[in-house]
């Protein structure tokens, strides 16, 4: 495990975001499938980051509205990758996948060194950065919360993700959102 985290650290020697436009240059590594994954090669219209963590609540409440997300817009071109930044006991390489596992997730990607999370500035799980590609650069669309309830899904009246989401594939402009990101921190 000491071999894989340090293979992380040496792959991401090199990232930044100016204006707004986010270059990645190196790999983490999707627990579930134990592959390299990499959004310097990312090629769609889109993707979409969100911050887990496997002990976090507001984390759970929010699978069954990120895998419709996803099962929504794979078709459009656009992507959902999930990251989990925490680090301990809870968090380990071996649970994230016991909790990939649980809720039958793909794209789980750890970033047990916070590198992903200081490039995009992640405070909070579960906050999402939707990233839109053009012509091979990534630049954030939006930054913000998922909808505006996070534990009763059918109380929500805003759904900021999936707004800014059609948004980008239409070729509108990001929409703000005005509830702050309710979760655990990223510690």
């Amino acid at each position: 495990m000491m071999k894989k985290i340090f293979l992380i650290a040496v792959l991401m020697s090199w990232s930044w975001v100016v204006n707004g436009q986010i270059a990645l240059n190196f790999e983490l590594t999707d627990v579930m499938t134990n592959s390299n994954y990499s959004l310097k090669d990312f090629k769609s219209k889109g993707v979409v980051i969100v911050f887990m963590g496997n002990k976090c609540p507001f984390s759970s409440y929010y699978i069954d509205r990120i895998k419709a997300i996803q099962n929504t817009y794979a078709d459009q071109g656009i992507e959902v990758v999930l990251v989990n930044s925490f680090w301990g006991v809870d968090e380990t390489i071996e649970k994230m996948i016991e909790f990939g596992n649980k809720y039958s997730l793909s794209n789980y990607i750890a970033d047990k060194n916070g590198k992903l999370k200081k490039i995009l500035g992640a405070r909070k799980t579960p906050e999402v950065f939707l990233l839109q590609n053009k012509e091979g650069i990534l630049s954030q669309f939006y930054k913000g919360p998922i909808d505006n309830n996070a534990q009763v899904a059918d109380d929500v009246k805003y759904h900021y993700l999936k707004d800014n989401i059609d948004n980008l594939l239409e070729g509108k402009s990001a929409a703000k959102s005005l509830t702050p990101v309710m979760g655990c921190m990223i510690k």
